[in-house]
């Protein structure tokens, strides 16, 4: 089928819907020192089977009607359960940034791009959406932000989580503030729709693919003019794409790995066409993360500094203030405000504190002080929750987290809603060590329960009867610390002594990272479950956290990249999940949610699926 005449992604593959699945959280800001300045800082989300005998399985619950029909249940061997795939499924016609097991870093990751809301991707630089229809609003305990009428005019003042030295090209971004400036002053092909966690047409007017999944056709929305004056083209997405590869360093190669530069080329001025090496089925999520901007042809930070977006940056300091300027001729929602003024402050209270002295329009709030805030009618408060999740990583490949059976023995320690409960004061959760929650094809029906005499017969039967073992952290996000405190006081049930080792955040992330036999990470809401595999869960991932190197995950992978059938790329992943339930490297005990709070007379925020105030689509926001 030639490249015009195929299926426009973004749309249902089928009426079906199966019922959507509770939205969990993204990831909210990193605690530090303190203030000193007045305005804003943005969070971060920081940002791894025998004979099968069946019987039925007394460790993980079934939840009828998550996917439709019910289960059997087969234990594939001593050490984890495989519950059949239910064959009832609504269908969603799927994108993802899924590469195909090459990676084009030149130089060494930077996790810390991927620590924070979209850099995480976060997230990872995730700021990528999912076909999953979830609505947005306030859940009980918080109100909603101020409705009514918007006007133009006046400065919205943000108190921002200052995560370090940033940059202000959007290729090349290491902190979520860099996100932050990528989404206003920037734009892309296709976002996550405000509010929600469906795809959005942004630069692009339609993105289509051939039959085999091969080749894909991206057309642009005619009209659109840069902050210069200069009309969006094929040449700036192909410059862009080229961009993107050539700079060393740049988190956007990850994502895009699947792509052959030289295969992208101009079918005339508003049309571009992606000869992919390999059918790649989810092409639009590479496209949706927050790394991957379009920019104008010739754009340079220094010398030509143009964008596509609704702001205009027109004065930066580094971890400190970012100011923008209204640009009039955005082709989308022109920004309400006249300027934004985005504040870094590391320290949580001293981010209150500016918001209680009148300093700032907007700052999170940490989940112990919830309560504090949600009876002060001096400010609404907005709930969001994604897919956001801090995991304990373990090293499949060093001892003794190579044996599945201590593996798993270290899940079923886990209480997960005690967890919850201790670690993120009930804002989250509870997670069952799979990621991707907002996927369409997300198992919800795997679900795994605490069960200390299980853990302790496999750890006897691996040979770890009185287990050691030492949990290397860091505080770069809100309950990383709180919960490794949790994990090595639940783990004393079985036996396990966990002594935590606490570093420094650069030096966490520094060379010895990706080395950890036991770890603790944070991701934010991965654009889908391929994306997020391919970050972390291949033995050609960037973030190899866990080294979970298995065969047959790997072939099912690649078999779901090249699967355009939407119902049995789904089957696919769904076994994916079946392997990491049974014996992958992940402790993700929790989703969590992120609070933010806003001055009564700030007007149209609404929840953010992607864990960013607002996703940082400040040109939403007005002011009474």
């Amino acid at each position: 089928m030639p490249p015009d005449q195929g299926v426009t992604v973004g749309a249902h593959a089928s009426s079906g819907k199966r019922p959507a699945v509770a939205r969990r959280d993204a990831t909210p800001p990193r605690y530090r020192e303190s203030l000193e300045q007045v305005p804003n800082a943005p969070r971060t989300f920081l940002a791894i089977g025998q004979s099968p005998r069946r019987r039925p399985c007394p460790k993980v619950t079934r939840r009828q009607g998550a996917r439709g029909a019910g289960c059997r249940w087969t234990a594939s061997s001593d050490v984890g359960c495989r519950p059949h795939r239910p064959t009832a499924r609504g269908s969603y016609r799927t994108v993802s940034p899924n590469q195909q097991s090459r990676f084009h870093l030149t130089a060494r990751p930077n996790r810390r791009t991927f620590l924070g809301g979209a850099l995480a991707g976060g997230a990872v630089l995730l700021g990528g959406a999912t076909l999953v229809g979830c609505g947005s609003g306030s859940t009980a305990g918080t109100r909603a932000a101020s409705a009514g009428p918007q006007k133009k005019g006046g400065t919205l003042r943000l108190a921002l989580f200052n995560d370090g030295p940033g940059s202000i090209d959007p290729h090349l971004q290491s902190v979520t503030n860099d996100a932050c400036r990528a989404v206003n002053a920037h734009d892309y092909l296709a976002y996550r729709k405000l509010g929600t966690s469906e795809v959005e047409y942004r630069l692009a007017e339609s993105i289509t693919s051939n039959a085999t999944g091969d080749v894909w056709t991206v057309k642009l929305r005619d009209g659109v003019v840069s902050h210069q004056g200069k009309k969006l083209s094929a040449d700036d997405v192909i410059y862009s794409i080229k961009r993107m590869f050539s700079l060393a360093g740049s988190p956007s190669n990850a994502m895009l790995g699947f792509i052959d530069p030289k295969g992208v080329v101009k079918k005339d001025d508003l049309t571009v066409v992606f000869n992919l090496p390999a059918p790649y089925a989810e092409f639009i999520y590479p496209m949706m993360t927050v790394t991957s901007v379009i920019v104008p042809d010739g754009y340079d930070p220094k010398t030509n500094p143009d964008g596509f977006g609704p702001f205009k940056i027109s004065k930066y300091e580094a971890a400190s203030l970012t100011v923008y300027d209204r640009f009039d001729d955005y082709y989308g929602q022109v920004a309400w405000v006249d300027q934004v003024r985005a504040s870094e402050i590391t320290d949580p209270q001293a981010r209150l504190n500016a918001l209680i002295g009148g300093q700032v329009d907007y700052s999170d709030v940490p989940a112990e002080q919830v309560k504090v805030y949600e009876s002060n009618a001096a400010y609404n408060l907005v709930t969001n929750k994604t897919g956001g999740f801090r995991p304990i990583a373990m090293n499949c490949q060093v001892s003794p987290y190579d044996q599945v059976a201590v593996r798993q023995a270290l899940r079923l320690l886990v209480d997960r809603d005690q967890l919850v409960t201790q670690a993120f004061n009930g804002s989250a959760t509870a997670a069952s060590d799979l990621h991707s929650p907002h996927d369409p094809d997300f198992r919800s029906d795997l679900v795994r329960t605490q069960d200390i005499d299980q853990a302790k017969s496999l750890l006897k039967q691996a040979g770890y009867e009185d287990l050691q073992v030492e949990l290397f952290t860091a505080e770069f996000a809100p309950g990383v610390t709180a919960t490794t405190q949790v994990f090595a006081e639940q783990a004393k049930a079985a036996g396990v002594d966990v002594k935590i080792t606490t570093l420094q955040t650069n030096a966490y992330f520094g060379d010895r990272y990706l080395t950890y036999p036991l770890s603790m990470s944070s991701w934010s809401e991965p654009p889908s479950y391929l994306a997020q595999v391919a970050f972390s869960d291949l033995k050609a991932s960037t973030f190899k956290e866990t080294h979970f190197e298995d065969a047959e995950f790997e072939s099912l992978y690649k078999q779901a990249n090249r699967q355009m059938d939407d119902a049995k790329r789904g089957d696919l992943k769904g076994q994916m999940q079946e392997i990491q339930f049974e014996r992958g490297g992940y402790i993700i005990p929790a989703f969590i949610n992120n609070v933010d709070a806003y001055t009564t007379n700030v007007v149209g925020a609404v929840e953010s699926t992607d864990g960013y105030p607002m996703g940082f689509h400040y040109n939403q926001l007005s002011l009474a």
